[in-house]
This record gives C-alpha cells, structure tokens and sequence, in this order.
C-alpha cells in the first residue's frame, strides 16, 4: 500500500510539471504572434463576436444567393485565404451548411415573402422569355410574375418577381409550357389573377397563352426591335456592309501592330485612345455599338490601312461609311426607347403606341437623302412594327385604351376622331 501511495504521489507531481512546463510553452492568444481564438468558440460569452461570426456568414450567404457564385466557392483556398485575411478569428462554415441548411432556409424565407406579396396582390400579369443555352445547347423558358403591391404607408407600388424557369424539350413544346405554366399558377396562387401576359411571340408560347384562356397575349416591344432590326440586316447590301464591317473591326483586335498604329493616329489627332468594339454579342444593339464607333474613328482608321499596305483591301469607300452613319442614325432611337422602357420604374404599356407613333412617322419616315440601302431598312422595319401591333385590333385596342388612361397621353393626338371616340366609349 505504501509503494502503491508512493507511486501515485510521484505520478500527479510529474503531471503537475508536466502541466506547468507545457503552459509556459504554450503561446498567448493575446501576445502578438499567438493563435486568435476563432469568433465561433466565443459565440456563448461575448455577444459581438457571436453578431461578428454571423454577419459574416450572411455576407457569404449574399454572395452565394445574390452574387450567383456556387457554393463550393467556401472550399476555394484562395477565398478562404482572403477571408482570414479580413478576419483572422472568423471560422468559414463548410459547404454541406450552406446546401443543407443555409440555402434551403434563405429560400424558404424568400419564397414566403413571394408568396404574401402574390397573395396581397388582386390581380397581376406575367412575362415569359424564351432564351437558349448555348454551352448546354437547352432551350429554356423564365416566368416571371408583375403586380401592383403594398407601399407605406397607403400607397401601391409595382412589384416583379422571378418565379420559374424550366427546360422545353425540342418535341410538344407548347403542351409541356402549357402544362408548367398552370402546374407553376397554381403553386404560386395566382391561377385565378393572371389577366394578361408579353411573350417574345413564340408561337408555342402563343399558343400556350391561348390555351390557359389569358386575356391579352401582348409582344414584346424589345423583341419586336430586335425581329425587325434583324430582318433589315439581311438586306442582301447591308448584310455585306456587315461582314465587311466585322473583319475591320477583327483586324484591328488580332493585330498588335495594327493596335499601335491606331492608337497612334489616335494620338496625332488628339483623341483619346480606345480600341474598337466587336458585334459578337446575338443583339443588334451590339452591332449597333460597332458601327458608332467605327464612325467615331473613321480618320484613324484610314489613316493606318493607307500606310498598311498588305490590308489596303479592309478599306472601306465613301458610299459605305454614308451607309454606316445612316445606320446609326437610324437605330440610335430605337436604342433610347429600349433603355428608356428598361429604366423606367413604373407600367410602360401606356407609353407603347406613342412611341411606336413616333417611330414611325418620324425615324422610319423616309429622306430623300437616304441611301437607297436604309430606305430599303426603313421599310422592313416599319413593316414589322406594323404587323406586330397595328394589324390585330384587339392589340391595337388595348394600348389606345392603356395610352388613354395615361394622363400625359390622354388627348390621343395620334388617333383619329373614329379611334378617338372608339376609345373613350
């Protein structure tokens, strides 16, 4: 017993300086150097840090939800590396919270949120784009939900929200977006309150529309833009002027030399160096930033092709840069409409026939000095236009009625007296 106890004695003092010993070599936190100690492990004792752990945690969550990023971007080395640099003391959680709680949670409170305000809202219409995949090479349709809701503290303001998007398989498309369009009308409560729907004139979201018995099926303005734009780029000349256009332009991006020289000649006469700008994008108004600045640097240009021999034949002639600043000054309206529409915060269906009114009469009305090739685009489009909305009456109808009830439009000054009073009986 006595050995036993001598034994023991002798093993808790060894503990003990063993103990002691280790703390000593054992480095402060608070020392400079130390391990800080992370802002999870002090959530139970001091209230910022916990508020400082989750702050931090929401901000992620912002950027996973809101910036688009995906969540493996928490196992990123490089973004963990930046985090500790911002916040020595933060503890990053792993990727399994926030696909299985953090996400599904955020969702959840956005969805009931979704769900009060389409529930508040009396009645609403919807939108439909039609867009495809290219790198999927998948054919998609996004719904989207517009309403009049709520505002403090007894107004009404305008309320969009994203509510699907869905993949159409190339065969009985229009019954499979019938069928996701009501099972999704359903879901979100508003089966009973759509009354009107813009779609990009597809014709298997036409026929959807019609199938689900929605009132007015309206064309959408920036799609029509962008039918007829695109049927006047065809023009057998401008389709040429076109491609012509978009090898200069590719000349000047793929050669460093040719780069140098322009910005050269940029120099020389006291403008300021910029590159110029390619139509790669499938939008007109792509083609259109192209031709501006084409027109912008057309000395520059030429100066460089005359000293380059080798690419004399990328010059373009007088005739075709007539045509180019007759396309600029063709589209540049159609380009304020499209960012005037998209910008605005409020209902723009009132503002529809007024400016198709003055597209029409005015941008599209033809010049003598017109080249014969935008006379020939002034014509295609203003057909176009024209058949959207002014060949279906119950269109045609419906935005005089909706430019009527607009104050600033209520004269009508567009229609005549027949239409006038068609509108206001």
């Amino acid at each position: 017993d006595e050995f036993c106890e001598f034994v023991k004695s002798n093993t808790e003092q060894m503990r003990e300086a063993f103990a002691s010993a280790f703390s000593k070599l054992k480095p402060d936190p608070a020392q400079p150097g130390g391990t800080p100690e992370p802002l999870a492990a002090k959530a139970g004792t001091h209230g910022h840090e916990s508020r400082k752990q989750q702050e931090l945690t929401t901000a992620v969550m912002g950027l996973i939800c809101e910036g688009l990023y995906p969540a493996s971007i928490v196992d990123e080395p490089t973004f963990r590396a930046l985090l500790k640099a911002a916040e020595p003391r933060y503890e990053l959680p792993s990727r399994k919270f926030f696909c299985g709680k953090a996400i599904p949670e955020r969702y959840g409170t956005v969805r009931e949120a979704v769900l009060k305000e389409l529930a508040d809202a009396a009645w609403c219409g919807v939108s439909t784009d039609l867009w495809r995949s290219q790198t999927q090479n998948r054919t998609y349709v996004t719904l989207s939900a517009h309403f009049l809701g709520r505002a403090a503290p007894h107004g009404l303001a305008v309320g969009s929200r994203c509510l699907k998007t869905f993949e159409v398989p190339e065969e009985n498309a229009a019954e499979t977006i019938t069928r996701v369009l009501y099972e999704a009308f359903i879901e979100w409560g508003i089966h009973t309150k759509v009354f009107g729907a813009t779609t990009d004139r597809n014709k298997d979201l036409a026929q959807a529309c019609s199938l689900l018995d929605i009132p007015v099926h309206m064309p959408c303005l920036g799609h029509t833009f962008d039918v007829a734009i695109r049927q006047a780029f065809r023009l057998p000349k401008l389709g040429a002027l076109l491609g012509r256009c978009a090898k200069l332009v590719a000349y000047f991006q793929q050669s460093s030399v040719a780069m140098v020289m322009l910005h050269e000649k940029q120099r020389q006469q006291n403008a300021a160096p910029c590159m110029l700008v390619s139509n790669r994008v499938a939008w007109w108004g792509s083609t259109l930033g192209m031709l501006q600045r084409l027109k912008e640097q057309q000395f520059a240009i030429a100066g460089v092709l005359l000293e380059d021999t080798n690419n004399h034949h990328l010059m373009l002639e007088a005739a075709e840069w007539a045509t180019i600043e007759g396309l600029v000054e063709l589209l540049q309206p159609f380009k304020q409409v499209a960012e005037m529409l998209s910008a605005s915060k409020y209902p723009t269906i009132s503002m529809v026939k007024p400016l198709l009114h003055m597209l029409l009469n005015t941008t599209l009305n033809p010049k003598e000095t017109d080249p014969k090739e935008i006379s020939m685009a002034k014509e295609v489009i203003a057909k176009e236009l024209a058949k959207t909305y002014q060949e279906s009456p119950e269109i045609d109808l419906f935005l005089n009625v909706a430019t009527f009830l607009d104050p600033r439009y209520k004269r009508l000054p567009f229609l005549s007296t027949f239409e006038r009073q068609q509108v206001e009986n």
